[in-house]
């Protein structure tokens, strides 16, 4: 209190200021309200400072700079220049990949069908017979063997029809192997015709062959032999005029409750009929009876040492006309003739004669 005191006393005696009348008057300075729960000392020279008031000039607050909208543009400009650019090469790289599996996909097609060509030609040559195209012996076995196997279930037969060409070797001999070869072929063609499609054909070996008929009675067997046999002889020399005698013997079998439904026994039977057709004549077909049904007898092979000149002879009296008229005067005279034979007519002096003229 003692210093708030002696500041007053010295402000009372000194002199006051002088001050211009046109000076405009200081504003007052109103002193806070003083408190009575916290007084406050406030320090002379403050006090002093504050009777003097000292005006500060006015200056003006510059505002912030907002960022560039030219930068802003920029980037996004950039971020869509990214994005189209990211876009254009993902479908670029799906593009490339696609046509990377189109021809991958193209190669694995042309490759499988390529493989699927061999595996049927190997199916083929494992099944089929090359010159003529049927089945061959193992896969004819096999067929039949599931044929009669199927069959027996249901108690339906089978008939097996066995043949060959008669004097085959006689063919290959004179006319060569080409010739034989073509007389096969010609056998199977006409088959063919005869044939269903349930029906198994199959060559054995050689120039024999095996036909297997399902659910057929031994009438009905009998006739398709007959029908092909008589089909193959008369077409022969239509289509080869060098095969003329083309024949063919047959045997056929059938499977039934006394003999068993196997194949191994149903061929037995078929093989025995067609030697024995060949036995009575080599130009028909033959039906094993009740007989065939014991144990069969060791074949024989047939007697063909007559083969050669019947099967130029039946050359000979086919389109091929190499039997020729010649005529030839007879020693005898007419008169000659009648003394020594005792004829009442006289004798031809130019009788007629059939010369073979033989290649």
């Amino acid at each position: 209190m003692a210093t708030v005191r002696d500041t007053t006393e010295a402000d009372a005696a000194a002199p006051a200021p002088v001050v211009p009348a046109d000076a405009a008057a200081p504003a007052p300075i109103v002193p806070a309200p003083a408190t009575a729960a916290a007084p406050i000392a406030v320090p002379v020279t403050h006090v002093a400072a504050s009777a003097t008031p000292v005006i500060a000039p006015a200056t003006s607050a510059a505002p912030d700079t907002p960022p560039s909208t030219t930068r802003w543009w920029a980037l996004a400009l950039l971020l869509v220049v990214g994005v189209w650019w990211l876009s254009w090469r993902r479908s670029r790289l799906l593009a490339q990949e696609t046509r990377r599996l189109a021809r991958q996909h193209r190669a694995l097609q042309s490759a499988n069908s390529r493989l699927q060509n061999e595996s049927q030609q190997l199916r083929q040559r494992a099944t089929n017979d090359p010159l003529t195209g049927v089945l061959n012996r193992q896969a004819f076995a096999a067929g039949l063997r599931e044929l009669v196997e199927h069959l027996a279930h249901y108690d339906r037969p089978v008939s097996l029809i066995v043949f060959d060409l008669d004097h085959f070797k006689t063919i290959n001999d004179r006319l060569g192997h080409l010739a034989g070869d073509s007389a096969l072929k010609l056998v199977v063609g006409i088959v063919r015709e005869h044939l269903v499609s349930a029906d198994l054909f199959g060559r054995f070996g050689g120039d024999e062959f095996l036909i297997a008929c399902a659910d057929q009675t031994p009438a009905s067997a009998a006739l398709l032999a007959e029908t092909i046999r008589a089909a193959v002889e008369a077409a022969a020399p239509v289509h080869s005029p060098a095969l003329p005698g083309l024949t063919l013997s047959m045997g056929v079998a059938e499977t039934d409750a006394d003999t068993g439904y196997s194949a191994d026994a149903l061929f037995a039977r078929a093989d025995a009929a067609l030697y024995e057709a060949k036995r009575r004549g080599a130009i028909a077909w033959w039906w094993p009876t009740a007989r065939w049904r014991r144990p069969l007898p060791r074949r024989q092979p047939p007697a063909i040492c007559s083969a050669r000149p019947c099967f130029s002879l039946r050359r000979a009296v086919a389109p091929c006309r190499r039997l020729q008229p010649v005529y030839r005067r007879s020693p005898l005279s007419a008169r000659g003739a009648m003394a020594r034979t005792g004829f009442t007519r006289p004798a031809a002096p130019w009788p007629a004669f059939r010369r073979w003229r033989r290649p």
